[in-house]
């Protein structure tokens, strides 16, 4: 049974490519990371511009994350269960091997998907 997830607020969108996409569908992959930069410390937290937090908790808390891959009218994508967030220091291909802080978005179960 499909959940009705166009209704959620909470929902992160998210556009990744092919090989990230392919790992998440398979359930290789459990989480996804996004660099700390300005725009996604604005996406991904409640923290003020002065550095205060907005609310009770640093993260925003989603109910779900919308992955597509590409662009496009008929793009595929499915809905992931959000687990949470953390930040963490990797070492990752596409930031050629060097380490860097990211934002770990963990995932959870694919509760929805179009036709892949």
């Amino acid at each position: 049974m499909a959940i009705k997830h166009k209704k959620f607020l909470e929902t992160l969108p998210l556009t990744i490519n092919k090989k990230w996409f392919d790992q998440i569908v398979s359930c290789e992959k459990t989480e996804e990371y996004r660099e700390v930069k300005g725009y996604w410390v604005k996406r991904l937290t409640n923290q003020n511009d002065d550095g205060t937090v907005n609310g009770n908790s640093f993260y925003k808390n989603f109910r779900f994350v919308k992955f597509t891959n590409g662009y496009g009218k008929n793009k595929p994508w499915i809905i992931v269960e959000f687990k949470g967030i953390n930040m963490k220091e990797i070492e990752h291909e596409h930031f050629f091997d060097n380490k860097i802080d990211v934002f770990a978005i963990q995932l959870g179960q694919i509760i929805d998907r179009s036709k892949i």
